[in-house]
């Protein structure tokens, strides 16, 4: 079986890229040149940095239809939108639907689409034949908010993010403290990834002021790009809520090979989110075993198991947020219960060997 992979997080194609590779199929995947890491060059497969930075919309399309000609594939499995606006008109037609599409939806309604885009968006979800998901939740949000038939809605879970294991392996939580010169004896608690509104880091630094009044020995650790959220904003509220002592923030994009320091470095991460439909965040944290608080928001109670390896809170709620938090960080037991939880049973449940396992079957109903 052929199949090119488009689009997505260029970390999660590569491990699904990989895995199917391991069964035994032919996979092309397809990336912007500028994600590329000197990493894939371990690859089992075969990448093609087609995108650059100053593409149009139409030479990507052109570039996609290109490779598809000349690749013949069986499957065309698409990791996001090209344009909410335009695919409903490019990507369907008579010469692309020939290939068997697959598309996954890591977020049911991408990032930043403006109320009008809702109606391209749902012709975009109506033409599609199969709908991977990542959660029982997304399949329920996407039936109901697009009327989409459950039946062609396939959920499979997003694998566990181990990829930065490579870049830790021999390092302790204390190296990892030393190279981003982290205190050596606080309890760091992180807040990682794009710094955008629905990530709900507000509710989280307020919560944060009560924290600091329970335990001493506490640092909050927040790094990402800001995205939609104003850095300078944040730093006010910091200063407003006087736990600028206590409080690292890094408004920046933090390099893949650096990524894993910062999960090797911490004690607990925190997802105050407000909406989402999945997390890579939390299956970086499961991959290093790390305790978790998040909201009751979209997939994230299929990975953060309540009482399990981690609590489960409403959204918007500091104050059952920052309890949370206390309770986890000041019982050493419950703590090492969800340590071990993480380790033993949802890393390996979110295995990417299975994950491919249950995509080929999707790919398998497509060819058929």
């Amino acid at each position: 079986m052929k199949v090119i992979l488009i689009g997505g997080s260029a970390i999660y194609v590569y491990q699904l890229a990989s895995s199917l590779a391991e069964f035994g199929l032919k996979i092309k995947m397809l990336m912007e040149e500028e994600h590329y890491l000197e990493e894939f060059k371990e690859a089992n497969f075969e990448i093609v940095k087609l995108f650059k930075k100053s593409d149009s919309y139409f030479d990507r399309i052109n570039k996609i239809f290109d490779c598809c000609k000349s690749f013949n594939p069986n499957i065309v499995h698409l990791q996001s939108t090209v344009s909410v606006r335009r695919d409903v008109f490019f990507l369907f037609k008579k010469e692309f639907l020939k290939y068997n599409l697959v598309y996954t939806a890591h977020n049911i309604v991408p990032h930043n689409v403006a109320f009008l885009e809702n109606f391209a968006l749902k012709l975009v979800y109506k033409r599609l034949p199969f709908i991977i998901v990542h959660a029982n939740r997304n399949k329920e949000f996407l039936t109901k908010k697009f009327n989409i038939k459950q039946e062609k809605i396939y959920v499979i879970p997003h694998g566990v993010f181990n990829f930065y294991h490579r870049f830790t392996k021999n390092i302790t939580k204390q190296d990892a403290r030393k190279i981003l010169n982290l205190e050596p004896d606080k309890k760091i608690i992180l807040f990682f990834g794009n710094l955008r509104k629905n990530k709900g880091l507000i509710f989280l630094l307020h919560a944060y002021k009560e924290i600091i009044t329970k335990i001493a020995d506490v640092k909050l650790l927040i790094a990402g790009p800001p995205l939609g959220q104003k850095p300078s904003k944040i730093s006010i509220l910091i200063e407003k809520l006087k736990i600028s002592s206590s409080v690292i923030f890094i408004p920046k994009f933090i390099p893949h090979s650096q990524v894993g320091f910062y999960f090797k470095a911490t004690d607990l991460v925190v997802l105050p989110y407000l909406n989402i439909s999945q997390s890579g965040v939390a299956l970086t944290a499961i991959a290093y075993g790390l305790p978790l608080v998040a909201t009751d928001v979209g997939g994230l109670p299929e990975v953060v198991f309540d009482k399990k390896n981690g609590l489960i809170v409403k959204a918007r709620k500091t104050k059952d947020l920052s309890e949370a938090i206390i309770y986890i960080l000041t019982n050493q037991k419950i703590y090492q219960d969800m340590q071990k939880y993480n380790l033993e049973v949802v890393m390996p449940a979110f295995n990417w060997h299975d994950i491919a396992k249950k995509t080929i079957e999707v790919y398998e109903k497509a060819i058929s």
